[in-house]
């Protein structure tokens, strides 16, 4: 498990995990992002670091659930159109087969009335 400098808030903090480096530090960036974002927009006013911290970690997770969601959504979408997609494969093989049949019968049409175009 490598050890992963990240700045959050000005402090470094020394993270181990499992995670890739990338991964951790793109994080990190997204919570120092998200703690910037509140202290930015504090107007002069005092706020708690708890406070702040809190706040960020509310923010964080409604972007999650919101990520989530949207995942769901299209990973249903996905799913329909694939169905769909099944559906129309199978019906283009149908008229394909019968587009030959067509051509087959119109062939035999041809022998027995001679070549004239039908």
């Amino acid at each position: 498990m490598k050890s992963i400098d990240i700045n959050i808030a000005g402090k470094f903090y020394k993270i181990k995990g499992n995670e890739s480096e990338d991964i951790v530090k793109e994080a990190g960036i997204y919570v120092n992002e998200k703690i910037s974002e509140l202290t930015n927009n504090l107007n002069g006013k005092v706020m708690n670091p708890n406070m702040i911290i809190t706040l960020a970690s509310v923010n964080i997770g409604v972007d999650y659930v919101k990520l989530f969601s949207n995942m769901e959504e299209l990973t249903d979408r996905l799913e329909s159109v694939t169905i769909e997609n099944e559906t129309l494969k199978e019906e283009y093989s149908k008229l394909k087969n019968d587009l030959l049949n067509i051509q087959l019968e119109i062939e035999e049409y041809k022998k027995l009335f001679g070549k004239r175009d039908l």
